[in-house]
């Protein structure tokens, strides 16, 4: 019977005899040795894979008694512990127990501190309130002059480099308004008093710009650092 069930060890061989010697399983390369249609084993027959768990490459059973899907399935269902009802009435006690601790400190918690402090925010808003500069708080919104200066500078620099760009696009327009390419196709197409209109409005463009950087210098002058 040991050659039939896979519980006969060669140790000539190293492997397990199935069949009387037809089939033989090894573990070093982890399969049956012979095909499977040498098996003597027809449908209804002795199991050769039940030393292995139906599984020749994953698992190994050397006794040949391995545990069935069923069996398994029936040993964990017999280690589960069962859900008793004895526990709820330990649960509602220790659930009523800590809900009157739970009111006790509540009430002990509203006596001692029902007079709750003024919050620390409140105090140091309060405090840095009074810090002044130049006659004036921050806090208040009055504004210390040096740094309405630095706002003001940072404006002026800002539209000084609007000017300058405009600037630059007028003195590319006047370049090639000046250029004699261009009032030659002016004079073709008899239209020579709008270029002269057009000169004279890009020259005062320029006139005004020019005006209005120095005033921006002048006044940068005056609230530098």
């Amino acid at each position: 019977m040991l050659g039939f069930n896979g519980e006969r060890y060669d140790p000539l061989t190293h492997t397990y005899a199935l069949g009387q010697g037809y089939r033989s399983y090894s573990q070093v390369l982890m399969r049956f040795q012979r095909p499977d249609d040498l098996s003597p084993f027809l449908e209804g027959g002795l199991n050769a894979y039940a030393y292995c768990k139906n599984d020749p490459v994953n698992y190994q059973d050397g006794s040949g008694h391995a545990p069935t899907v069923a069996q398994l399935q029936a040993a964990i269902k017999k280690r589960r512990r069962p859900a008793t009802a004895q526990a709820e009435p330990a649960l509602v006690n220790a659930y009523q127990k800590a809900k009157s601790v739970s009111v006790e400190e509540g009430s002990i918690f509203e006596r001692k501190y029902s007079a709750q402090p003024e919050p620390p925010v409140v105090k140091v808003h309060q405090k840095a309130k009074s810090v002044s500069f130049a006659g004036g708080t921050i806090f208040e919104g009055n504004y210390p002059a040096h740094y309405k200066h630095f706002q003001e500078r940072k404006a002026l620099i800002n539209q000084l480099d609007r000017l300058n760009t405009f600037n630059e696009l007028l003195n590319s327009d006047l370049d090639h308004l000046w250029n004699p390419a261009t009032r030659l196709n002016y004079r073709k197409h008899n239209l020579f008093p709008a270029y002269r209109r057009r000169l004279t409005s890009m020259i005062q463009s320029l006139e005004e710009v020019k005006i209005e950087k120095e005033r921006i210098q002048h006044r940068l002058q005056a609230i530098r650092w």
